[in-house]
């Protein structure tokens, strides 16, 4: 920042165009763009075998986790659990995928857009990464507890069996519905916090640069989901309040403040990555059966 420039307050963001139709349609791509990353990565993980044609043998052989996953875990389980066997592993391996693709795309969406409502909630640190780790805990009991009442379902006598047994994406659905709602209200605060740091994050870099006009993504319509815009705004203003943002502008850029950026620059590719190969491994290899190059052949 140059020396004796006056320092002038942040101009609020001010009314949103078309804010709730931005929030439609942002809830409608976030929705779909997280169910296809969670397919994604259930496809490339699991099911993909990645190698290279040439080089040494290891590089040959590549990695592959399809038969460990569909034939060696299976056995494994069903010699040291109760629920699971032979017979019904297939339905539990693949409802990671069948109820995470609804159940994490509605808590992504819940977490994204229900930011504000746990702003004073936020976790940091040890309290946030111990919350990580529980939420995925919490998630393979329940995909585990949701397959077992999809199977009692399925396998109920009469009609009641007959329906879903014949219909059980329905099924798989609405457990994955309900999986969404207790992971919200169990783990809410973690997505905010999430959101909240980014923001935080973003502000900080930009009151170091200098502050001035926003950046273009808060300014812009359409980009950037609505609630981090807004929490964005009250960020910087609050800093501006306290004198948070005269202390950030003379201590200008720093490493740490450049992180937000370096971990966009990873994160967007492996979005962009994942929701192709979830688009490709649910609906051109397992809707339609076709063989991909490489990825299915």
């Amino acid at each position: 920042m140059a020396t004796g420039t006056a320092l002038r307050p942040p101009v609020p963001l001010g009314d949103i165009e078309h804010e709730k139709l931005q929030m439609r349609g942002q809830i409608i791509t976030a929705g779909v763009l997280i169910g296809l990353i969670v397919s994604g990565l259930y496809f490339g993980i699991i099911q993909v075998h990645w190698y290279l044609p040439f080089g040494p043998g290891w590089l040959q052989h590549g990695f592959w986790l399809k038969h460990g996953w569909d034939d060696t875990t299976g056995a494994w389980l069903s010699q040291h659990t109760w629920f699971i066997n032979k017979g019904n592993w297939v339905w539990y391996r693949h409802n990671v995928r069948d109820l995470g693709i609804p159940s994490l795309a509605i808590f992504g969406v819940m977490s994204i857009f229900t930011a504000a409502n746990y702003s004073g909630k936020q976790y940091r640190g040890w309290r946030l990464l111990l919350s990580l780790v529980l939420f995925f805990a919490v998630f393979v009991v329940m995909v585990c507890a949701g397959t077992w009442l999809g199977l009692l379902a399925i396998n109920h006598p009469g009609h009641v069996g007959s329906f879903f047994a014949a219909h059980d994406f329905i099924l798989w659905v609405t457990l994955g519905i309900i999986m969404s709602q207790v992971l919200h209200r169990l783990f809410g605060p973690v997505g905010a916090s999430l959101q909240g740091k980014w923001v935080e994050l973003a502000v900080d870099n930009w009151w170091r640069k200098g502050g001035g006009e926003y950046p273009a993504w808060v300014r812009r319509n359409y980009i950037i989901p609505v609630t981090a815009r807004r929490r964005f705004d009250e960020i910087a203003q609050q800093d501006w309040m306290t004198g948070e943002a005269e202390k950030l502008i003379a201590a200008g850029p720093n490493v740490l403040s450049k992180l937000i950026w370096w971990a966009a620059g990873l994160i967007l590719p492996a979005v962009i990555f994942f929701a192709a190969l979830g688009f490709i491994g649910h609906f051109i290899v397992g809707t339609f059966g076709m063989h991909v190059p490489y990825l299915a052949p």
